[in-house]
């Protein structure tokens, strides 16, 4: 089909159209690019877990947060009342 170009439910028979209706799309390719990189730090940093050497141990604020301690190289959670590894043992 040559000399002709589609654009959503339409189709273009001038190309000179053509460049303008590229711009467009690269326009919006740019709009998402940028929302979907904003959208994934976002989600990176809440769902980043504090990391610690726990030279001062962290304040659990909410149940099940979780710590990584840099020191030991392991992930630690907080159960409202002291931090505790998988396996159920408190941090030393």
């Amino acid at each position: 089909m040559a000399g002709f170009y589609v654009r959503g439910d339409q189709v273009l028979k001038d190309t000179s159209k053509m460049s303008a209706v590229a711009s467009e799309f690269e326009d919006e390719r740019d709009r998402l690019e940028a929302a979907f990189a904003s959208v994934t730090a976002a989600i990176a940093a809440a769902v980043a877990p504090v990391t610690n050497d726990w030279t001062t141990p962290p304040t659990g604020t909410v149940i099940g947060e979780l710590c990584y301690d840099t020191t030991l190289s392991k992930p630690f959670w907080w159960d409202g009342a002291a931090w505790n590894d998988a396996a159920g043992v408190a941090h030393p």
